[in-house]
């Protein structure tokens, strides 16, 4: 059991046991690592051995650990440090920040045009103990109304005011769309047997959770069914040695626009990232079948990555966290040829800057061909051209940890078209810069 904790450390969570956020431990103090790793084990250890004993009368106790909510020393960069305007892809950026529950939306300057946020202390009884420092993803409305997860615990709605429109327990994490009839796709999971897949002990199965515009639930489609009903079920055979066996970070409707290019992309199947099976998928939800899969580890494509994304040529754009054997850190960004099975293009860092994150991460092929890339433990943001120049950064100007020694992790950066945004044109920014009163 030593082994997986050690292997997983970050990504992995435990609700009975919540560590602290403000935790952090430098990558070459190797020393520090081991006497880390020992006092995890000795504490959750017997826990998850009491937990796999007695899985059948108690499942719900497993869970895994929560994001940090920064991971390195500030470099005392802050906001935006590279701007091109004659290179760059001018718009506004959602933001989603480790520092506190709260979204923003922001400019090419990096001045605050407005945020949203939200304490969990009147939300869910219990939710206070865990999770209750930042959202994990944000999905933004064309009318400014946010969907909001926290993650392990559920969904919230808020109007632009940051009103409570509604908030739904339901143990989501990771990401939230909305389909063209305004239903809300979210990733869930539950604990249950390990017998389902044939595991010796209790697995989070993971689910794509249906519901109406306004939280009710509709449906639950399981990602462990969907293999096990299709040719790919021998992905499930595997034995990657964590609870957390699937753990699924990204998620992609399709509308049905790309159809044309293949039946893989008809309306309403799924694009899923699934970390611990280095395994990008597309599910008919139809038919809760998987259509389509490639194991990354095994054809040596990508190792551990995040958010899977359809482009509009059929490729799949893809953040691979930690399958860059590179000089320039163990991160970076691929376009993927499903149908060729190649890599056809890819950004990896430059010469005297790492690209390394080894948790989250995300990035989004722009209209004018650039690539928005967030490496989200260094709190960093960055759009690069097709030849990999960089043309505009920023960094997360937000602190936490002890004597906010730490970079806030930013877990996410999307930008708009400005006319997506229409009802921001008449405000004025908040403050003069991001994190700046």
């Amino acid at each position: 059991m030593v082994k997986p904790l050690e292997a997983g450390f970050k990504e992995m969570r435990m609700e009975a046991f919540p560590v602290s956020t403000d935790a952090v431990v430098k990558k070459n103090d190797k020393t520090g690592v081991r006497v880390l790793m020992s006092i995890v084990a000795a504490i959750f250890m017997p826990a998850m051995l009491f937990a796999q004993e007695n899985a059948n009368n108690n499942l719900g106790e497993l869970s895994s650990l929560p994001y940090l909510q920064g991971y390195h020393e500030s470099t005392g960069k802050s906001g935006v440090t590279v701007y091109d305007e004659t290179a760059f892809h001018p718009g506004l950026n959602l933001y989603c920040s480790g520092h506190r529950p709260e979204a923003g939306i922001m400019d090419m300057r990096g001045n605050i045009l407005h945020r949203w946020t939200r304490n969990i202390d009147d939300l869910w009884e219990g939710g206070k103990a865990r999770h209750q420092k930042h959202w994990r993803r944000v999905y933004l409305y064309e009318n400014g109304d946010l969907l909001a997860i926290w993650e392990q615990l559920g969904v919230i709605k808020l109007d632009k005011d940051s009103n409570l429109l509604w908030a739904k327990r339901n143990e989501a994490h990771h990401q939230v769309t909305v389909s063209g009839d305004d239903k809300v796709y979210v990733l869930t999971q539950h604990l249950k047997s390990g017998k389902a897949i044939s595991k010796k002990r209790p697995v989070l199965d993971n689910y794509i959770t249906v519901l109406t515009s306004d939280g009710r639930f509709i449906k639950e489609y399981s990602l462990s069914e969907a293999f096990q009903q299709s040719p790919y079920a021998h992905f499930l055979d595997q034995e990657n040695g964590q609870t957390d066996f699937f753990h699924t970070n990204s998620l992609q409707l399709f509308d049905g626009s790309l159809s044309h290019i293949s039946p893989l992309f008809k309306k309403g199947n799924v694009l899923v990232a699934i970390r611990n099976l280095d395994t990008v998928a597309i599910i008919d939800l139809e038919n809760n079948e998987v259509v389509w899969a490639e194991d990354g580890k095994e054809n040596g494509l990508w190792k551990k990555m995040h958010d899977a994304t359809l482009l509009p040529d059929g490729h799949i754009l893809l953040f691979d966290n930690l399958g860059n054997s590179g000089a320039h850190g163990r991160s970076r960004v691929l376009e993927y040829d499903l149908f060729n099975k190649e890599i056809i293009w890819k950004y990896d860092g430059d010469e005297g800057r790492s690209f390394d994150t080894e948790t989250c991460g995300t990035s989004q092929r722009l209209s004018n061909g650039n690539t928005l890339i967030t490496e989200s433990e260094k709190g960093r943001a960055f759009e690069v051209t097709n030849e990999g120049n960089i043309v505009w950064e920023f960094y997360n100007p937000y602190r936490t940890g002890n004597e906010n020694r730490l970079v806030a992790t930013l877990f996410h950066l999307h930008r708009f078209e400005p006319e997506y945004l229409g009802w921001l044109n008449d405000r004025k920014p908040e403050i003069s810069k991001t994190g700046e009163k």
